[in-house]
Formats: C-alpha cells, structure tokens, sequence
C-alpha cells in the first residue's frame, strides 16, 4: 500500500490514520459504489484480460514485456465471496462425476492417474456468470511427477465448450491459487486433468469464489497498458563503462573506489590528467519540454582544487547546454553563467543529501523537446572565477557514483537502473504506463444506478505528452466523460451530464463546475506527478467504466490509481490525498 506522509494534518489526524487505510472510503466493501485501482499493490494486477497469469515482477523483464490485462478493484480488500463448490474438500463421492477411471473420488482426495485429458464434473451447480471474477484455490498432494511440469489443470464449464482457465502447469504439492474472468455463465465446471501418462498427483481441495468489485480489464493484447517502477532515465546508472554511457579522454575510469553508503568497489574514479582535452561520460536521453532533474554522489576532498568536477545536461535542438561545477572540498556548487558557442541553459543547483564522506549535488532544468545527454565530468575548468566559461587545459579527479536522471523537479531517493529488464522497483513509485495510442483498461457492463449522483474521484496521473486526454468515460468515444485536458480550449472538462469542482494537488481550479479543458491542461503540467481531484461528479445513468478508453484522447503518461468513492467523507478523503500524494511525491498546500 502507498506510504503515508501527513505532516501537514496535525495531531488528531495523524491519530486517526494510524489506523487508517483507503478502505475506508468504502464502508460497504466491495458492494460500496466506485471503486480502487491500485498499481503499486501488484498482487492486483495480472498480465491477461483472463486473470490466470500475474504479471512478471517489476523491474526484472522489460517493462514492454510486462502489459497488464486485469486490474482487480480493490475496493473490498479483495475479500472472497461465498464459497461455490458444494464439495470443496471432496468428503461426498456422490458430489462428482469421474469421466473415467483416471479420476477417483474417496478419502478426501481427487486422485488423477496415468491417463490422458480427462475431467471431474461436480455434479451439484456452481454457477459462474460470464464477466465477474473468480479465485480457485485448490491443493495438490501425493504428486509423483517423472517429469516437470506434469498436473496440468483447466476448469470449464459443464459442457466442456469453454475453457475458463487454460491449462495450469504445475510440477510439486502445495496450495496453488489463480484467478479468472469467466467468458460465460455457467451452471456447473469439470476440472481437467493431463499428465502425459507419466505422473500420479491428488486434489485434497477445491475451492471457487467470486471476487467482487468493478475490475477493469483490456482482451487486446497490443491496447494493454504496462506495469512500470522506472523513473530513474540513465541506463547503466552506476555503471559508467555499460554501452549506454559514452566516456572520452578519460586517463582513468575504475570502479574502485568507495560509494555513498559505505560500500568498497562500487564508485567510480574519473581521472582527466591531459589538458589537451577534456574528459568525459554521457548518457544520452529523450528529453521533453518538461521539468527533469539529473543527480550524483561525489566523494568529497581535502584539497583545494584548481579544476572543479562537473555535472551538466545538454539538449541538441537547438544546442543549449547548463551545469554546475562542484568544489569538492569546500562543499559548494556554483551553476554556469555562460557556455561558449550554444545556448545557456539555466540550472538550479543543490546539494540535496551528505554524509561525512560524501555529498549529492542535483541539477534541475526545463528540457526542451530533444535528444541529448546528461554529462559528468572530473575537471571541467581551470580557475574558478564563477564565469563559467569552458576552458580547456583542466586536469583533476573525481569519485562519483549513483548517478540519476528524472522527471520532477526533485532530486527522489536514487534508483539502480542496470538494464530495461533490471532496475530496482522498490525505489520508484508503481504505475500504468499508457501509450497514448490505443492503451485503455474498461469494466464490464454494469447497471445504471451502481455509481450514484454525487460521487468524488482521486486519480494518480503523470502526463508524458502535451496531447489531449480524457481520463474517464462512460464509453469509447461517445457518451459521457470526466478530466479532459485539452490547451487552451473553452469547453467544460468534464461532459455536461458529469459536472463537479475540480482540484488539482489539493487546491480548486477556477471555473466552479465548469472548469475548462484548458485550465485543467495548464494545472496538471507534463513530466510531474498530480493529484487530480473532482467532487460531487452525478454518474447515475453510467453504465460501464474506461481508463484512458476515449478514441483519440488516450493518456500518454502514467496512472498511479483511481480512487472512486460517494461524495461526503471530507476525512477520509483528505487522508486518501495525503497518502497519495506523498507517494507519488507531490507536494500538498
């Protein structure tokens, strides 16, 4: 669950969260109107519109890799519905029906024998109903696999045309669990069994029930968004000679030397002892026209330098560069006031953290839409006037480590970003990554008058592109919808039947209930986290529910939750902000 800063609440309400959780928004549980998208608890979140595979742990495939079909409400805490299966535990032989003598019912186990595709039938009904979602959890014993996987299960519906689950692989005992979306109604299931006439294996239990909730899922593979950790943009981040960084004129690059936290072999040495040239490594990025902040730790020196260690960015198009020397010694950073030949980019720098050994110095700069790098470099000028000016001729050493680049204005808690396919997760906020194409998430139809007249919605949202989105709809490009942020354009953000006031990381847009798409557009700005915020929306007549689902007003950016609740719990609503924005490190009034 997302962490919780509540600094600015006072006293009683920091009390009252000690105990407090989004759940409460939703005093009823799963049959409370609205519902809870909530990415960073991935236990929610599986790679298919089916729900039978999870997605991949984040951070260890590449995120392209990693889409998301089924994003369960977790508005009821997941809680499970009534048990289904008449005969979960087997006890009653005369609860199923063997198709033949592969299968064997008696002393409170399912026995599957060597054989091939066969199925147990429960004979009692359990009535599944096509577009809810169901968790089977269920226990193989006495297993004997002479080769791996070899209990191989499906469950489909009584007349053996529909397969719910595919087929489940499985290679040892235990409790296995999975979850599934049922494409139709059904009255009754078969358990199918297969092990290639090689293995033996038991069912001790066998258990059916439903989730319930507004899950919302995408079928088409290509339209699923994808589960994303990254926010640190440098591949290779602490790891100078990966293929990602370029390095020139350097007499010694090592990783050899001690980093900010203690540890040996795990900073970098960067000697430029030619004054010939000047010394570098680069990362090239994408940039856009957005906010970023690049970082780094140095060690720090006794020594007076005559040359400062260097860390910049640079945009190609037009070529604009900034940066700040760094005194190692005297702990200071001075930003660039000129840089001969290209454009100066302002930069603010700050040393955001230190340590006895060590300190972090940021940059932070508005990008321009363009490829470039950002750069560190051990000795970038030979006098220190303040000027700025390149100069060449400067020699000197530098020891840095866990470098960063970012979106933001905020130099976060850094990220190990090795590879697409290895970066630590832990250290960046969980969310959605929509392409602004045809990415969208949708509920199953549901009845008017399941969400209500005066409703409120907390949504978690970093846009990547300046285009025009919609962040819910009714449908996919004709009826009503809420939060679209168009540049400068008149009409109402949110359709004429869905009014509400709108807020923005905690204060109210101007406009009533009729802010426009274009001051929602200028409030939640690209490149930064926002909490957008509508109160007293009437979606009464809705009958279905879309993420980023409206054609040609997809988000291109990141969704990091949906929180829908009935209006009137001023409290919990606050809280549920708090705790949401301190996650995604948005700053509160």
């Amino acid at each position: 669950m997302m962490g919780l800063n509540l600094g600015r609440l006072g006293i009683v309400s920091r009390a009252i969260a000690e105990a407090w959780t989004p759940a409460q928004l939703w005093p009823l549980g799963a049959s409370s109107p609205g519902l809870w998208i909530d990415p960073p608890y991935t236990a929610s979140l599986f790679s298919t519109s089916a729900g039978t595979t999870a997605i991949s742990a984040i951070g260890t495939v590449l995120d392209t890799s990693n889409p998301v079909g089924l994003a369960l409400d977790r508005k009821g805490n997941l809680e499970l519905g009534p048990e289904l299966v008449t005969d979960p535990d087997f006890n009653n032989p005369s609860a199923w029906t063997p198709q033949d003598a592969n299968w064997v019912v008696s002393g409170g186990v399912a026995r599957y024998a060597d054989g091939g595709l066969a199925y147990l039938q429960s004979n009692d009904d359990v009535v599944i109903t096509s577009g809810k979602t169901y968790k089977i959890v269920m226990e193989i014993v006495e297993g004997v696999f002479t080769i791996s996987p070899m209990a191989i299960v499906a469950v489909f519906n009584k007349t053996a045309s529909i397969n719910f689950t595919g087929y489940q692989t499985y290679d040892s005992n235990g409790v296995k669990e999975f979850v599934f979306v049922a494409s139709a109604s059904t009255t009754g299931v078969r358990i199918y069994g297969n092990n290639g006439g090689l293995s033996t294996w038991g069912l001790a239990s066998f258990s059916v029930k439903e989730i319930p909730g507004m899950h919302l899922s995408q079928a088409t593979g290509p339209a699923r968004p994808v589960a994303s950790a990254r926010k640190n943009l440098l591949v290779g981040s602490n790891n100078l000679l990966d293929a990602a960084w370029s390095s020139a004129d350097l007499s010694t690059l090592s990783k050899n030397a001690v980093d900010h936290n203690g540890a040996a072999n795990s900073a970098w040495t960067m000697t430029d002892s030619s004054a010939a040239q000047v010394g570098y490594s680069l990362n090239a990025v994408t940039f856009i026209a957005a906010p970023y902040t690049a970082s780094a730790w140095f060690a720090k020196t006794s020594s007076a330098l005559t040359a400062f260690p260097m860390l910049s960015a640079r945009m190609s198009t037009p070529p604009t560069r900034g940066g700040v020397f760094v005194d190692t010694t005297n702990i200071t950073v001075t930003p660039w006031t000129s840089y001969g030949g290209e454009i100066l980019l302002p930069v603010t720098g700050t040393i955001t953290e230190e340590t006895a050994t060590h300190f972090r110095v940021s940059i932070t700069f508005t990008a321009l839409a363009s490829s470039g790098f950002v750069m560190v470099a051990p000795a970038w000028s030979d006098t220190y006037s303040g000027v700025g000016n390149f100069v060449v001729g400067a020699t000197g050493t530098a020891v840095v480590d866990s470098l960063q680049l970012e979106a933001g204005s905020v130099a976060t808690t850094y990220q190990r970003f090795n590879t697409l396919s290895d970066y630590d997760a832990s250290a960046g906020p969980t969310y959605l990554k929509f392409d602004g194409v045809d990415d969208s998430l949708a509920s199953a139809a549901f009845a008017a008058g399941t969400l209500t007249s005066s409703m409120d919605c907390l949504i978690a949202v970093r846009r990547d592109s300046t285009a025009n989105v919609i962040l819910v709809s009714n449908d996919a490009g004709a009826g009503n919808f809420f939060g679209c942020m168009v540049s400068g354009a008149p009409q109402n953000a949110n359709d004429a039947g869905t009014s509400s006031t709108i807020w923005v990381d905690g204060t109210q847009l101007s406009g009533g209930t009729s802010v426009t798409r274009g001051t929602l557009e200028a409030a939640v700005t690209v490149g930064s986290w926002h909490i957008v915020e509508f109160r007293g929306l009437d979606l009464s007549i809705w009958t279905r529910l879309y993420a980023s689902g409206y054609s040609s007003f997809q988000l291109n950016g990141a969704l990091g939750g949906i929180q829908l609740f009935a209006s009137g719990q001023d409290a919990n609503r606050d809280l549920a902000r708090a705790q949401m924005a301190a996650y995604f490190g948005v700053t509160l009034p």
